[in-house]
């Protein structure tokens, strides 16, 4: 321990010394004066003024048990100032009283609360750091470049980044992905070193107006990283860029340069859908009645089934469907909202599984929760949305309909300002339901339901 640990220590343990002298000496005067009124308390004797000294009177019954209840609180309050000092320094590190009071801010908070809060910090996504980027809304499959006429990007697209070919006789293979729900583009570079490039040889065009060098405050880049990254056998250089906004990139490849271009998604696309998996990391959701399954789990495997079978139905037509996590990870309620926000999302559907509070098994059956929200996106209300999911899925599982529900308390329906609907596909709770949901035919019917219903939701907003 330093200097200044030990005086606080020491000045501790003089505290608790003084403690306990003082408190043995008035356990002392209590037996010594005392112990007469405490036999004919019990009935021990009969006669206390005979066997009492002269010149002492002994204690009513009142006053002995007022004493006593005294001395009770006494010596618990000192039990428990030693409790700090079991095992321990006696000294209180600042992350002991951090985390402390971290303790008590949650207990006191309620779950609105801390939504709230989600909504006035921008939370990170729960980004892994690590070389595979196995991120929520990271798109697998690399882009490789276009061959491209400069004159025609530079003169045509108002938002670019340019990246010129140094070192090399050659290109390179450069490879574009995305990390959308952090607003993020990564490009890969095979073979290069980190001294390869600068922050000087980024070039950047937002709005029509060029920018290089340190990044500007107006402009739509947050922040750009270089680092150098192996994988493979292989070294290659990333380039990491975020953006204040979520754009749709395109990477080209001309004589003297790299270009990605970056067009809003809503520009590109006719429909953007956004799928959420609910819950997910720490936050598991509920569980099945024999606590072998849990909600996390289900609705993202549920999700990833449904986004590869929305994203074929699709395939060549200008139709975007976004998910909002790929695996197992946290991500706020505020991260998700916000991302269909931001999209300008036609739809908005979150997959979760129900479960009965009181734990009654025998509820059962389909559910979908709208809030009746104003909305600013799509052409369609909430209402109608969760309407569309439930019929849908009702129809094709077989399942009961247990009906449309306004939860405008929740924070996703409440702050969303696109259509949305959490779809609840089954009571966890219920053996029936949760057999159904587990079974390889069930979960695919599930998976159809939700695939329509959000087709035929997509249909009716185009009217």
């Amino acid at each position: 321990m330093t200097a200044i640990s030990k005086q606080l220590f020491l000045g501790k343990a003089e505290q608790l010394r003084m403690v306990v002298e003082s408190f043995l000496l008035y356990l002392h005067k209590i037996l010594n004066y005392y112990i007469l009124d405490l036999l004919w308390l019990f009935g021990l004797c009969e006669e206390r003024a005979v066997i009492r000294q002269s010149g002492e009177s002994g204690m009513e019954k009142k006053e002995w048990r007022i004493l006593a209840a005294l001395s009770v609180v006494i010596l618990c309050l000192v039990f428990l100032s030693c409790i700090p000092f079991s095992g321990q320094t006696g000294i209180s590190t600042g992350q002991d009283v951090r985390a402390e009071q971290g303790w008590k801010a949650h207990r006191e908070e309620t779950q609105e609360n801390r939504e709230e809060k989600e909504s006035e910090a921008e939370e990170g996504t729960g980004e892994k750091k690590e070389t595979g980027l196995e991120v929520s809304g990271f798109e697998e499959d690399v882009k490789k470049a276009k061959e491209a006429e400069w004159t025609t990007l530079e003169q045509k697209e108002k938002n670019y980044i340019k990246l010129p070919k140094k070192n090399t006789k050659k290109s390179r293979e450069v490879y574009l992905q995305e990390h959308y729900m952090a607003s993020q583009i990564i490009l890969d570079i095979d073979g290069a070193s980190p001294g390869s490039y600068k922050y000087s040889d980024i070039k950047r065009k937002f709005l029509g107006k060029s920018y290089s060098g340190k990044l500007k405050q107006e402009e739509l880049l947050k922040n750009l990283e270089i680092k150098q990254v192996r994988g493979k056998g292989k070294t290659k250089l990333r380039l990491i860029f975020t953006f204040q906004n979520i754009f749709e990139p395109v990477l080209y490849e001309t004589g003297n340069a790299y270009y990605v271009t970056l067009k809003e998604p809503d520009k590109v696309y006719d429909k953007i859908v956004v799928v959420d998996a609910g819950h997910g990391g720490m936050d598991e959701g509920t569980s099945s009645w024999d606590k072998k399954d849990d909600e996390k789990t289900y609705s993202l495997t549920t999700v990833k089934h449904l986004v590869k079978k929305l994203r074929e139905h699709f395939k060549g037509k200008k139709v975007r469907v976004y998910c909002t996590r790929t695996t197992d990870m946290n991500l706020s309620k505020y991260s998700r909202v916000t991302f269909a926000n931001k999209l300008h999302a036609d739809l908005f559907v979150s997959i979760h599984c129900n479960a009965s509070e009181a734990g009654e098994h025998y509820i059962s059956g389909l559910e979908t929760l709208y809030a009746n929200v104003p909305l600013k996106y799509g052409s369609l209300t909430g209402k109608r949305l969760a309407q569309i999911m439930l019929d849908e899925l009702s129809a094709v599982t077989g399942r009961e309909k247990r009906g449309i529900i306004d939860r405008e308390g929740l924070y996703i329906l409440r702050n969303s300002k696109v259509p949305a609907t959490i779809v609840e596909v089954g009571y966890m709770t219920n053996p029936s339901d949760m057999e159904f949901m587990k079974s390889e035919e069930g979960h695919e019917k599930i998976v159809k339901g939700l695939y329509q219903g959000i087709i035929k939701a997509l249909r009716y907003g185009s009217h």
